[in-house]
């Protein structure tokens, strides 16, 4: 089961995590408007005194205002603390690498090793549980959240989450000699645009949403 709240995964209280926020909003106002959107890929929109980065995060339209970096949704509203913290975090970190075609496991990233574990566990190994046995039901969630078949495993999709941030799933439906497994993946160039633990949260959203699709 997929946690309810899964920015416990950052180690952060709430508290903890909103004051995080406020010292990257203050670092990312030291940095011009358009080397953020260069680096990002958002938009880049100037009407009157207001400046405003335009981007996506989970297939779901996001504002941010300059120069608070005030985070809202696409009915205007503020977004929540989950969303927030992806989006600040991703355009505090985003250095505009360029991918170079190649999947990771969560291992491979800088810091990875201390989450591989236990993110195995609540992404790949809930992907089974939920969907073992019915892996049509999956290729639909994957599908219905906007995914895109690759060439790996059995079958696998591709998320396109943040402008610049990439994640995969490979399943294998196994045999009479290995059972199925999943693994969420994530595009090499990721560390560039997400701290290692972000990414595992977003790992975790993403499964969250899958099994909500089913």
């Amino acid at each position: 089961m997929v946690a309810d709240d899964p920015i416990q995964f950052l180690r952060l209280s709430k508290e903890d995590l909103r004051a995080s926020l406020n010292k990257l909003k203050e670092d990312l106002q030291a940095r011009s408007p358009e080397d953020i959107a260069q680096k990002t890929g958002s938009e880049l929109k100037t009407t009157g005194e207001a400046t405003e980065l335009i981007l996506y995060c989970f297939s779901k339209n996001f504002t941010i205002t300059l120069p608070e970096f005030s985070v809202r949704d696409a009915q205007g509203r503020d977004a929540d603390l989950l969303y927030s913290g992806f989006i600040i975090h991703y355009l505090a970190t985003a250095d505009g690498t360029p991918s170079p075609g190649k999947w990771v496991s969560l291992r491979e990233i800088p810091g990875g090793t201390f989450y591989a574990d236990a993110f195995q566990g609540y992404t790949g190994d809930v992907l089974v549980r939920t969907f073992g046995g019915e892996e049509d039901q999956l290729i639909q969630a994957c599908r219905e959240n906007k995914g895109e078949e690759i060439d790996l495993g059995d079958f696998g999709y591709s998320f396109q989450l943040l402008p610049r941030v990439k994640l995969g799933l490979v399943y294998w439906r196994g045999d009479e000699e290995f059972s199925p497994s999943a693994r969420i993946l994530f595009d090499a160039s990721s560390p560039h645009y997400l701290p290692c633990d972000a990414l595992a949260v977003m790992g975790a959203q993403l499964t969250r949403d899958l099994c909500l699709a089913r």
